[in-house]
């Protein structure tokens, strides 16, 4: 097809057709109904969308002359009549710019030859995959060139018309949306538009084969043909939707608005307009689900009346070191003796170098209390730890904040025996690998050193934004592809507390992040209670599918209880491998999960109850083998009577009937997770309806 850049037809010879029979579906009687894409594409997105490195938004139509045409993209990008989401979208797109940072631009960009960036004028599907056509570069030299996040891809027209088999095409079209899976862009099938530039036969063959190919690869797809045709059955979209050459897209109101007759007059914006709508549901299913807007980080440092406090400290008892600068912070950890308290004035502390604490009963502690106020920044810092502890017991860390570091900000050395650590009342921001990570403990000393008896309390963990690769060059494209980090990491740990801790935005480049808490190899008798997860790729994790040598067992008597988890797509709870271990009155938020993963338990988990949990979304994944047993759980597609889901508050707001007095008792915890002592028939999920209308 060959099109001007105002929309006027220009035709050479090649493409001509005279006294074809209009195609409208089969037979000239025949109902048409609109394909829909059924299938569950999103998912086989995400792991797509995984992969992509590039800058989001960026969405590029491809293909020939009914996408360089410029009135194919006019509305997104000039057009009136927008909704308020339809308006956002745009934005999100760039579609406003006039540069290579809007893929839409790309397609209209007039460059010599009959072409724009990402389409041509005539290009067959073979050409379009291998480049040539008018200097239209190949497939993969285009994607290398503009990194499109989304790409919307119609093709066949000129295929039809130069008597390419189905077969020929069809293989063609699965290369090109293979290929651009492969580099991590989100392919949008289109079906052919109604035309006379073709045998009937044949466009029923591409575009019933367009549809299985989409299926078959689980691809988002628009059906243009069966859109066209049920605004403009029979023949009456030759002349509105599509022009008297039978082929190419009418420019009629290309700008808007997408009013319903405009919608049947103009083919341009009926096209363009169906795009959009597709982006918007990839947008909501799979690139928002992935990189979720972390709504609590738009005002800085995270706050919220809701989340849990410690209370304030009491003043040190017995010796006491002032320190106001970092030489002074270094000596004292240097030559503290057991029972100090290291007393640290309010400041920011460029830390040049990994610090280590190696003394018994040593208090670190802002003297203000005010964990903001005192700062210990590894962004200088020549190395990737920033606070560490070996060889020591009764350790506490408080009233402080620890930030930037690439790898881990507190690095518990297990494999120097420290027990009974306290870390309470701390900020962990901006660590790229763990906040908190416990590392493996050698066999031959395991009993012995491993950690026991730590707690980890009161705790702030969030990054601003997802990790990068430049946050971490341990982190790469052959390994962890960016993904390596979590909020606290430990192995082998006995007897722990994690409680009261909340956790925002920690992240992998591609949204496979570990989780807020892992707790795997061997660890036992941890509680985990009254923790806020919110915008987590993962949120509590026991265990995983492998294991340490010699360890068969990941958690056994360890409890998770009274928590909220919001959003954290990969799993919310997940279990694998534990022993006599519990799952109680968690409170999950995630209704467009698209994993579907809000508690999942997976291989042997040897007596493992899930009781008493609050589900708001997907039902709960029962894997395990033997299976878990499920004793109270509540399960509502999207729960409305949370004060601020958003947000991540999963307190109730209302007495829900559903949920009020509905727990079962045998598996009730004692209190909730305010510490409200719960009523003797307790309310399922983390939250204890108290009477207060909200």
């Amino acid at each position: 097809m060959a099109r001007n850049r105002r929309g006027r037809r220009r035709f050479s010879g090649l493409f001509l057709v005279i006294g074809c029979e209009a195609f409208v579906g089969g037979t000239r009687s025949e109902a048409v109904e609109v394909q829909k894409d059924t299938w569950n594409w999103a998912v086989s997105m995400l792991s797509v969308a995984r992969h992509f490195d590039g800058a989001q938004g960026k969405v590029a139509p491809m293909g020939d002359s009914n996408t360089y045409a410029n009135p194919a993209g006019r509305w997104v990008r000039i057009g009136v009549g927008k909704s308020r989401a339809e308006a956002a979208l745009s934005r999100w797109m760039y579609s406003h710019r006039e540069d290579e940072h809007n893929g839409w631009w790309l397609a209209a960009d007039d460059q010599p030859e009959g072409r724009s960036w990402t389409a041509a004028s005539g290009v067959r599907s073979g050409e379009f995959l291998a480049g040539g056509k008018g200097g239209l570069p190949s497939l993969d030299e285009m994607l290398a060139a503009h990194s499109p996040q989304i790409v919307s891809i119609l093709l066949g027209t000129n295929d039809l018309h130069a008597g390419v088999s189905a077969p020929v095409f069809l293989a063609n079209m699965e290369t090109i949306l293979r290929t651009c899976v492969d580099a991590g862009v989100i392919p949008i099938v289109n079906t052919l538009p109604p035309t006379n530039w073709g045998a009937t036969e044949q466009l029923l063959a591409y575009n019933h084969g367009l549809i299985a190919l989409a299926r078959r690869l689980r691809l988002p797809m628009i059906d243009v043909y069966g859109e066209f045709l049920t605004r403009r059955p029979a023949e009456s979209w030759l002349g509105t939707l599509v022009g008297q050459d039978g082929a190419h897209l009418t420019p009629v109101n290309a700008a808007g608005p997408a009013t319903e007759q405009n919608l049947m007059d103009g083919g341009y914006l009926l096209r363009c307009w169906l795009q959009v709508r597709k982006v918007a549901q990839i947008k909501a299913r799979v690139i928002d689900v992935l990189w979720p807007p972390a709504s609590l980080l738009a005002e800085g440092v995270p706050r919220r009346a809701w989340f849990p406090k410690a209370r304030r400290r009491e003043p040190p008892s017995g010796a006491v070191v002032p320190v106001a600068t970092v030489e002074d912070l270094l000596h004292a950890v240097e030559v503290a003796r057991p029972g100090q308290t290291i007393l640290l004035a309010d400041g920011h502390y460029m830390l040049p170098r990994y610090l280590e604490i190696r003394t018994d009963s040593l208090t670190l502690r802002g003297a203000s209390g005010d964990r903001h106020a005192v700062v210990l920044d590894g962004g200088q810092s020549t190395a990737g730890e920033l606070l560490g502890f070996s060889r020591c017991r009764g350790v506490t860390v408080a009233d402080l904040t620890i930030q930037n570091s690439k790898w881990n900000g507190f690095k518990i050395n297990s494999d120097a025996n420290v027990q009974e650590l306290t870390i309470t009342n701390c900020v962990i921001h901006n660590i790229w690998q763990r906040g908190v990570k416990g590392v493996v403990v050698p066999e031959a000393v395991r009993e012995e050193f491993r950690p026991k008896d730590c707690r980890v309390q009161y705790c702030l963990f969030y990054n601003d934004r997802p990790k990068r690769y430049a946050d971490d060059e341990a982190d790469t494209p052959e390994n962890f592809q960016g993904n390596y980090i979590g909020g606290l990491d430990v192995m082998f740990a006995r007897d722990w507390v994690i409680s009261d801790n909340v956790f925002i935005g920690i992240q992998g480049r591609s949204g496979e992040g570990r989780g807020a808490i892992f707790l795997w190899n061997d660890s036992q008798g941890c509680i985990i209670e009254r923790n806020v997860i919110v915008d987590c790729d993962a949120g509590v994790s026991l265990g995983n599918p492998t294991r340490a040598p010699g360890v068969e067992v990941h958690c056994s008597d360890c409890i998770v209880r009274n928590n909220f988890v919001t959003r954290a797509h990969e799993n919310g709870i997940f279990a694998a491998l534990t022993r006599d271990s519990q799952i109680q009155h968690n409170s999950i938020h995630d209704p467009a999960s698209a994993l579907q993963r809000l508690i999942r338990v997976i291989m042997d988990n040897q007596n493992l109850v899930v009781a008493n949990n609050l589900l708001s979304g997907p039902p709960l994944q029962n894997q395990s083998n033997p299976r878990a047993r499920l004793v109270g759980n509540l399960t509502v597609p999207q729960a409305g009577f949370f004060i601020a889901p958003a947000e991540g508050d999963l307190h109730l707001r209302e007495a829900a009937d559903e949920v009020v007095g509905r727990a079962e008792q045998a598996w009730m915890t004692v209190d909730d997770i305010d510490g409200t002592q719960r009523e003797p028939v307790g309310d399922i999920g983390a939250d204890e309806w108290d009477g207060r209308v909200r």
